[in-house]
């Protein structure tokens, strides 16, 4: 078979290739037997597509980094969240739960530090992660999202998207939330709510067969996910809703430039410049709010540790000998001496450390101190119960 020939061969389609070999008294053996070479070929193909098990670790990469000629930047997100995960276990000495002292000091969002001039850290903290499945549930989320809006809505919409819900989400936590905050489930509810809006105007591919399907599979998602989060503890529930409005109204917008594609860029644009005003007015109104250790996050990590275990030990002191609830009091007749000494010496070194905290900040920790002296005022009273009767 000549080499024009074997071209004609290359460009049919499966069904023609079958009805060559089908019929094949109407051509002549060779022209038969390159046709079934052609065919057997492509279905080999199309089978090794369909098993990521046979993939070359060279097709994975390409598969998971490119569409066609597009580079795809959900997997470089994904990389960043991990090293810094990474970087954060190495510090924290823990592989699964992340130490609150270390996200400090990388990134975390705290209201009284963000809004105190470190505007960075509603940037870093989307990409910190509190544990090792906090960072995987985002992580599998991030690439099911991320991989899917790429190729449909384009990469500078969903960057745009990405960072805009991942800020918003977290200038939003630093109004409702005076603790430390990370994670990247901000951002991720953000390309939820753009999907969600995407999907319900049907505007998410032209030739998308599939949406009412994903749309049926999103929105129990999306409330489990917020159940979830009133239900449970140190969930930032805040950051979810403020992420997924901000992520619908940039769909909203996108809207426009999905109707005219001439107006693309102009709403791209105008996404960037509405949030960016908003920011900034909520960065300059949110009040700045100190909650107990936002003071003593800033201290060296030595005494920031020694405060909190001392703490610890004495909730546990509390726990076994007396209870807590306002005002302390003890339930134990066999109470002695030296366990109140414990208890003084746990109160003691908590003194300590506050004592390194400069004397114009205390209104910034009054709660701490506030604290600290009741727990004085307690060994004292426990103390004073041990001194022998007054003779008569």
């Amino acid at each position: 078979m000549s080499d024009s020939n074997r071209f004609d061969l290359h460009n049919l389609s499966d069904e023609e290739l079958k009805g060559i070999i089908q019929q094949s008294e109407r051509y002549d053996p060779v022209t038969i037997s390159d046709a079934i070479e052609v065919y057997e070929a492509r279905q080999f193909k199309n089978q090794r597509a369909q098993n990521n098990n046979k993939l070359s670790f060279k097709e994975i990469i390409e598969r998971l980094f490119f569409s066609g000629q597009k580079r795809f930047f959900t997997p470089y997100i994904i990389i960043i969240n991990v090293v810094l995960y990474i970087i954060t276990a190495y510090l924290s000495q823990d592989l699964m739960n992340a130490d609150t002292y270390q996200l400090y000091h990388l990134g975390g969002n705290i209201n009284y530090y963000t809004l105190n001039g470190e505007w960075y850290r509603l940037i870093a903290s989307t990409f910190l992660h509190g544990g090792l499945i906090h960072l995987g549930f985002n992580m599998f989320a991030l690439f099911q999202l991320g991989i899917l809006l790429e190729q449909f809505i384009g990469r500078k919409r969903f960057l745009t998207t990405y960072f805009v819900s991942g800020i918003g989400a977290s200038l939003v936590s630093t109004y409702f939330n005076f603790g430390i905050s990370i994670g990247a489930s901000g951002a991720v509810f953000g390309l939820l709510g753009l999907l969600f809006i995407l999907l319900v105007t049907k505007k998410l591919n032209h030739d998308y067969k599939g949406q009412k399907h994903i749309l049926k599979q999103l929105i129990p998602i999306i409330i489990i996910n917020l159940l979830i989060g009133f239900s449970m503890p140190n969930i930032d529930n805040a950051a979810h809703i403020g992420g997924f409005a901000i992520g619908f109204l940039t769909g909203c917008i996108y809207l426009i430039g999905l109707l005219k594609p001439q107006l693309k860029m102009a709403t791209l644009l105008a996404t960037v410049g509405l949030f960016s005003v908003l920011f900034v007015q909520g960065y300059q109104q949110i009040p700045i709010v100190a909650n107990e250790y936002s003071e003593l996050l800033s201290l060296p990590q030595k005494e920031f540790q020694v405060f909190t275990t001392n703490y610890d030990q004495i909730n546990g002191w509390l726990s076994k000998h007396g209870e807590r609830d306002g005002n302390m009091w003890i339930k134990d007749n066999d109470l002695t001496l030296n366990d109140v000494k414990v208890y003084k010496s746990y109160v003691s070194k908590m003194r300590q450390v506050l004592s390194l905290i400069p004397d114009d900040e205390l209104k910034n920790y009054s709660h701490l101190e506030k604290t600290v002296k009741q727990f004085e005022e307690h060994a004292a009273a426990l103390e004073y119960t041990f001194l022998p009767p007054a003779s008569q």
